[in-house]
């Protein structure tokens, strides 16, 4: 087996970034795995979002910032600005796109994503993530842990991605049995406690 190493070109990169948002790769399931759907892949968003609005001038967001300055030591600025007009284009395109939540193809470049944003948004995106069928949580006490529903293997095969959550509903509990000074007791919680486990088709 060879250890060569095969380097990809700027160009290369940006071309694989419009196939994923024309879906022309989803014969590869890459879009889907990547997030298709109302919830896509949010800090995917942020990031083209945030270079984008860059590119124009604008200043980043909180979360922008943040997930641009992650990807920094891998992408130039002027690379990542490129990404960000490439996504422009397919946001003014029309339609939806593979690998980002609508929310951002309807967004203007004038219009950051913040964190508080993402606050906001995070109950439907969890709800839309858990309404994927190639996301399921399994109670590891019941008979049938082991068995799979037929749609989730089903759609396990479609995205080549699947994700098991494998969670034990917890009692009603305090957070705090002895609070001090007089402050007030937190509510009662119900959890779930949790270990995630990915699958590939």
């Amino acid at each position: 087996m060879s250890d060569q190493r095969v380097e990809s070109t700027e160009a290369d990169r940006l071309e694989r970034l419009r196939g994923l948002f024309s879906g022309s790769r989803a014969k590869e399931g890459v879009g889907r795995a990547l997030g298709q759907g109302a919830f896509g892949n949010v800090l995917v968003g942020a990031l083209l979002h945030g270079a984008d609005r860059v590119r124009q001038g604008d200043e980043p967001t909180d979360l922008e910032k943040l997930v641009m300055d992650a990807v920094g030591p891998v992408l130039s600025e002027e690379e990542l600005k490129a990404w960000g007009g490439v996504y422009r284009d397919a946001a003014e395109a029309g339609g939806p796109l593979a690998v980002v939540p609508q929310t951002f193809a309807s967004r203007s470049a004038d219009q950051g994503y913040s964190i508080e944003d993402l606050r906001g948004d995070l109950p439907q995106i969890i709800a839309d993530t858990m309404a994927d069928p190639n996301v399921q949580i399994v109670d590891p006490r019941a008979a049938d842990r082991h068995e799979d529903p037929p749609e989730f293997l089903a759609a396990m095969r479609e995205s080549k991605l699947a994700v098991t959550a494998f969670g034990v509903p917890g009692e009603t509990f305090a957070i705090d049995d002895s609070p001090q000074d007089g402050a007030a007791q937190p509510p009662a919680t119900r959890a779930w406690t949790a270990v995630l486990c990915s699958h590939t088709g």
